[in-house]
């Protein structure tokens, strides 16, 4: 006896409200209408406009949008199923072994930059993950010699992929380095950035699932009684040395104690606020 199969056509438009209802629960409407137009357009070639004027055509790929709503109803991030987020317009390429690029990044560079003058010669980006510093860093200043450093060879050949999605050759010089116990192998630079890991494991309580879940906690916590590990360890590398301009993202739960910690050693430190009005950055000299 042969079984009853019944086979659902969805047209574009109904294929579009239909995975928006469904993660609409999970994390409300103004985010399910992000994920999935991000998810129409990269994965389907389905922009708003087309949308519109086909949005009476077949939908070809509805066993495909099912397993991926399934996935994000699992709480993994749509960037990993994708694999590659935006940042700025470069493609960023993301998986388990590297962290999502994220906004206050890009703030982040747009610190860093005003630092940067024609003497500027070396710019490092230390704990590199996704690569995406090292990465805007090449895209507004392509005649500076970029430095990245991180503990993962995972993150290290997943940053190198995406210098050759975004350029035709690879000039960044990448290297698998712990800044917490390893002489600097390079040339000092000019001007260091680095978003280190900067969570206490005592914080994990008020993370979100798919951050825990999915996220690579060797980039996010500071497994360490000292949450301020990763900026003194940077710090002390170059403190003996022709000390640069250091640019960091820091935890705002720990910045007072920063400060302190600078005041100690005689550095000047400037914290700057991010989007949120939460003290977020922090630039350094001697």
């Amino acid at each position: 006896m042969h079984a009853l199969i019944q086979v659902i056509i969805l047209t574009n438009k109904e294929a579009y409200r239909f995975a928006i209802e469904t993660l609409k629960p999970m994390m409300g409407e103004e985010e399910a209408i992000a994920n999935i137009k991000f998810l129409f357009i990269e994965k389907y070639a389905l922009s708003n406009l087309l949308l519109l004027t086909h949005a009476s055509n077949t939908f070809a790929y509805l066993s495909d949008l099912i397993e991926i709503l399934e996935r994000l109803k699992n709480h993994e991030p749509l960037q990993y199923i994708i694999g590659y987020n935006y940042f700025g317009n470069l493609k960023i390429l993301v998986n388990s072994s590297v962290l999502i690029p994220r906004p206050e990044t890009e703030e982040l560079i747009n610190i860093a930059k005003k630092s940067i003058t024609e003497n500027t010669k070396i710019i490092a980006d230390i704990c590199t993950g996704s690569g995406c510093i090292a990465l805007s860093m090449r895209q507004w200043f392509p005649d500076k010699k970029i430095i990245a450093t991180d503990i993962s060879a995972e993150a290290i050949a997943t940053a190198q992929k995406s210098e050759l999605e975004n350029f035709s050759s690879p000039t960044i010089q990448f290297k698998l380095q712990d800044i917490r116990s390893q002489e600097w192998p390079f040339e000092m630079p000019d001007l260091v950035i680095c978003n280190p890991p900067y969570i206490a494991l005592t914080e994990r309580v008020e993370m979100e699932a798919h951050v825990l879940q999915y996220e690579p906690h060797l980039a996010l916590f500071v497994d360490h009684a000292d949450p301020l590990l990763f900026y003194k360890s940077v710090i002390q590398t170059f403190l003996a040395h022709r000390f640069p301009i250091i640019c960091f993202e820091m935890n705002p739960h720990y910045v007072e104690a920063f400060k302190h910690y600078c005041t100690l050693h005689n550095l000047t430190c400037k914290i700057e606020q991010d989007m949120q009005a939460k003290e977020r950055f922090a630039i350094i000299s001697k």
